[in-house]
């Protein structure tokens, strides 16, 4: 972050700072929407048929699947009003169950049979 300021101080018009910073911020904002938007672009320019799976062509599910354990870890699970341990703890392990499944590699035959 530090380089970030010395680069920006570096720039003698504080005008071109000032637009380079602004479009940076948009850019880290609107990051997943350009990125869709660029993929479909691209998509259009080399005629590839659009399909489900092209949406989730740049998705990071790996930091999907750890973002889910880590909000499933800080939940608080209730039965009848009062706190549940055991629930808590079920909900977590199933959670990092899945998400350890889902990581998993899988071979091309079988990515096949999903899409039809």
């Amino acid at each position: 972050m530090n380089n970030i300021y010395s680069i920006l101080n570096s720039i003698e018009d504080q005008s071109h700072a000032l637009v380079i910073a602004f479009f940076g911020v948009v850019m880290v904002i609107f990051k997943d929407k350009i990125t869709e938007l660029f993929n479909r672009l691209t998509y259009k320019k080399k005629n590839i048929k659009h399909t489900k799976a092209l949406e989730l062509i740049h998705h990071d599910v790996f930091n999907t699947l750890k973002r889910a354990v880590r909000e499933v870890s800080v939940q608080q699970y209730y039965t009848d009003g009062k706190y549940d341990r055991v629930k808590t703890r079920m909900c977590l392990d199933f959670t990092k169950s899945k998400a350890e499944h889902c990581a998993k590699p899988v071979s091309y035959t079988h990515l096949r049979a999903h899409e039809t």
